[in-house]
């Protein structure tokens, strides 16, 4: 994975740690808390024109959940468009998806679907945590991969 050099303290979203929050933008950055993002200029940096903030539940590997956050209910609530009910598997590993209109594929760490159309454009939501990390248990039970499991918390459109 590639990391924006965001905080200064560097703790991987795959490490055991209490602190939530990451953003995705083209790139990823390494974990911190609330506190410490809700200060940043989300329009004036980092790369691409949407950026999400993901908020860290839990990670998966050989089927078992190697790190579960503790502190998930921190008292802050969901404002992106899937407020509550928003969560992604995220791979420590890229995967190719077909995007019909564009004839071209596009790489990405979150699980995605390509069997329809331009479907995987975005990554699949589940509505619940634990029916993503059900998911992730299951995948990571036949891949050599890990797996996150993260709220989709808020998200900057910076076109």
């Amino acid at each position: 994975m590639v990391y924006y050099n965001y905080p200064t303290e560097k703790i991987d979203i795959f490490q055991s740690s209490d602190k939530n929050y990451f953003f995705k933008g083209k790139d990823y950055s390494y974990l911190c808390y609330f506190d410490e993002i809700k200060n940043v200029n989300m329009r004036a940096e980092f790369s691409g024109y949407v950026l999400v903030i993901y908020k860290r539940y839990a990670v998966v590997k050989n089927g078992n959940i190697i790190y579960k956050n503790e502190k998930f209910c921190d008292g802050y609530i969901a404002k992106g468009r899937y407020k509550e009910n928003g969560y992604v598997i995220i791979s420590d590993m890229q995967k190719e998806y077909y995007i019909h209109s564009w004839d071209k594929t596009l790489q990405s760490h979150e699980l995605r679907d390509d069997s329809k159309y331009n479907q995987a454009l975005n990554p699949i939501i589940y509505s619940t945590a634990e029916e993503a990390l059900q998911k992730a248990i299951e995948l990571s039970k036949v891949s050599d991969r890990m797996f996150i499991i993260a709220q989709w918390f808020d998200e900057f459109d910076r076109h």
